[in-house]
């Protein structure tokens, strides 16, 4: 059965700030359609200064090949403004694509038991991410104190 309307790719993009880190929760499909609210997200954290990027991509189901340079693009940026970058474990069909391209060993990986990354997943999602049209993408305004 041919569907009349394709339904189009989703990702979800849930962020959270924790002690000058940025973890990114990508669930869904990283493609073409999909990669320009992750790289503004990146953008975003890499330009408010955080001093850890952390993608968890736990989640993630599929990634092309615009996807996978646009999590480069995301570990590149952090390079340049010294900024810590490490990804979660990947879904299976995720790490395949990682390892037929040689970019498996050129992804920091962090253990999801991490102290950090618990403390952030267990609040996920932070409110006012949500939007109608699949995609979660603001990170949370900091506030004075």
């Amino acid at each position: 059965m041919k569907l009349a309307h394709p339904i189009p790719p989703v990702l979800t993009i849930h962020s959270h700030e924790l002690d000058g880190s940025v973890v990114l929760r990508l669930c869904g499909e990283l493609d073409v359609s999909t990669a320009p609210p992750f790289a503004e997200a990146v953008t975003t954290a890499s330009e408010r200064g955080a001093s850890e990027l952390l993608l968890d991509i736990g989640c993630l189901e599929f990634v092309d090949s615009t996807g996978l340079r646009a999590i480069l693009a995301a570990k590149a940026l952090c390079e340049q403004h010294s900024c810590e970058f490490a990804i979660t474990e990947p879904t299976p069909a995720v790490k395949r694509l990682f390892q037929v391209t040689g970019t498996l060993d050129h992804l920091p990986r962090t253990d999801v038991e991490g102290q950090r990354l618990r403390e952030a997943i267990q609040i996920w999602p932070p409110a006012g991410v949500a939007t109608g049209n699949g995609y979660a993408t603001p990170i949370p305004q900091r506030t004075a104190g």
